[in-house]
């Protein structure tokens, strides 16, 4: 919806080819900051039981160790690589949508 209302908000939405989630995150002075991540395979959301109104947002990043004395060895060094975007939120608020034909 266009609105931003309740405790917790998360949609889904796209732009041009990519979907994405588009979440609220309360910040530690109690105003809410948008956030989005991709929908994709690294995105994993899990209802837990010992949450109320609260949901929990965890990313998992893969880097390379340049303390390694295999550094130099390497031969692709890239940047850190998102691996798993995880939510934790309450049970009963992920909706399944559907459409009738």
């Amino acid at each position: 919806s266009d609105g931003v209302t309740g405790a917790f908000i998360f949609g889904s939405g796209s732009i041009e080819s990519s979907s994405k989630y588009n979440f609220m995150m309360k910040m530690d002075d109690g105003s809410l900051a948008p956030a989005w991540v991709f929908s994709d395979s690294t995105v994993r959301i899990i209802e837990d039981e010992s949450l109320q109104g609260v949901g929990y947002w965890r990313t998992t990043v893969r880097e390379v160790d340049t303390q390694s004395a295999l550094y130099n060895w390497g031969l692709m060094h890239g940047s850190p690589r998102t691996i798993r975007q995880e939510f934790r939120v309450p049970v009963g608020t992920v909706v399944q949508g559907f459409k009738v034909q």
